[in-house]
């Protein structure tokens, strides 16, 4: 993942439930600027916090993108806790009413 225009934040989340580092996460900030990119390994989440208005970013995928594999977490999850920039989100309709870790279907 990369940042062609503007700014964000990606965060990456361990959701591997053997893993040692599970539901650890990293925040990486990402801008056309900076040209820093993340790598988002198999059995991770994400999430991308736009910083600026009309930031686009760039994902690449090691197989091609299935729909019915997609799983949506709630981002306020207490369990993960990541810590915002920002106090006010405006969230993708798809993100607005997703689960919490404990009450979705995910098992990786």
């Amino acid at each position: 993942m990369y940042c062609i225009k503007g700014r964000g934040i990606d965060y990456a989340i361990d959701l591997r439930k053997g893993s040692p580092t599970y539901l650890q996460w990293v925040g990486v900030e990402l801008s056309a600027e900076n040209k820093k990119q993340i790598y988002i390994p198999k059995g991770f989440g994400h999430v991308f916090l736009s910083l600026e208005d009309g930031t686009m970013n760039v994902m690449r995928f090691d197989e091609p993108f299935d729909q019915q594999f997609s799983r949506q977490i709630a981002y306020n999850d207490p369990d993960i806790g990541i810590k915002y920039p920002i106090d006010k989100l405006i969230l993708a309709p798809h993100d607005r009413n997703a689960p919490m870790l404990a009450g979705s279907d995910l098992n990786l």
